[in-house]
């Protein structure tokens, strides 16, 4: 799935108008079917966004516009758009767990290029007023995401906005999260940042000539697909 979205969006298919006419109807009506395949997109949120973000310069791909990709994505994962075609759910949506994906992804890196993009994005996310907790603990995540990138005003601004809708959503303000409700976000935000930094590891213990192809074979793929369509 992942590899559909950015070929959609790789500039060298730009031409291709049957191409992109077909995705540009399949996503939304794959999207819109089935919350299970909201969720399926959400996954390839994570992937889809890090090929285009983290592309070499040498790359097609390095001239998407990310905060398109993500608009796009938001977009595709949003319950009320599903409620329009008739599907319903009971089910927390997407953007939920979305949302804490945004958080930590930006705590995680708040001077990489994930931190503009999605400062901005989360603001668009539908976010359930149902679960008061989870409320409360974006709450929490929203302080230290403005602490972290403080010397950002722009960035700020982004998040302060996305904090004022959290506390219209907050039925009892004044309320603190549990001990072990914060405990357990912290150590959700501990794990993520320590992926983040075996991944960075791992990257600058991997020897110059086998990092190359690595990232060759990842902007490959889509390319291959493009000379098996047209």
């Amino acid at each position: 799935l992942s590899r559909l979205i950015v070929l959609y969006y790789n500039p060298t298919t730009e031409e291709d108008t049957r191409l992109r006419q077909c995705l540009s109807v399949f996503f939304p009506a794959f999207a819109f079917s089935n919350q299970a395949h909201q969720y399926l997109i959400e996954e390839a949120f994570k992937i889809t966004m890090s090929t285009i973000m983290h592309a070499p310069k040498t790359s097609p791909l390095s001239q998407v516009k990310s905060t398109a990709v993500a608009d796009y994505l938001i977009y595709l994962t949003s319950q009320q758009e599903a409620s329009v075609t008739g599907v319903h759910t009971k089910d927390l949506g997407v953007h939920d767990s979305l949302a804490f994906f945004l958080a930590n992804e930006i705590l995680s890196k708040p001077d990489g290029p994930e931190a503009r993009v999605y400062c901005k994005a989360i603001n668009s996310l539908q976010v359930e007023a149902c679960d008061r907790v989870n409320i409360k603990r974006l709450k929490v995540l929203t302080t230290q995401m403005m602490d972290a990138v403080e010397e950002d005003p722009a960035l700020v601004k982004y998040l302060e906005k996305f904090m004022t809708r959290l506390d219209g959503l907050d039925e009892n303000p004044s309320e603190a999260l549990s001990a072990d409700a914060l405990q357990e976000l912290r150590e959700q935000t501990d794990k993520h940042k320590s992926a983040h930094q075996t991944e960075a590891g791992e990257d600058a213990s991997e020897p110059a000539e086998k990092k190359a192809p690595k990232r060759s074979t990842r902007e490959r793929k889509p390319r291959a697909k493009i000379v098996e369509l047209s």
